[in-house]
């Protein structure tokens, strides 16, 4: 299974929809919270460096999934990460 990496903070409900959506197909993941200090090379490597600032953006081996960019809904960006892993 590829690596899944999900990018988004507390309180976000389009996070916790995506969340929910993958937890619900038993498709695992990564959470990465934004907001928390120990996230922040890896949030600077993926969001700012790629001038990303909607969440949720999720991150399949080297192909990153962002809002408005790949998808317009949440439901739309959960059916790429099943394609993506050919589901």
């Amino acid at each position: 299974m590829k690596d899944i990496k999900v990018f988004g903070f507390e309180g976000c409900p389009y996070c916790k929809e995506m969340q929910d959506l993958l937890n619900g197909e038993n498709i695992p993941f990564r959470y990465i919270d934004v907001d928390d200090e120990k996230n922040e090379s890896l949030v600077d490597e993926i969001l700012t460096k790629n001038n990303l600032d909607s969440v949720p953006v999720v991150v399949i081996g080297n192909t990153i999934l962002a809002p408005d960019d790949s998808f317009d809904t949440i439901k739309e960006g959960f059916e790429l990460i099943k394609r993506f892993l050919g589901k």
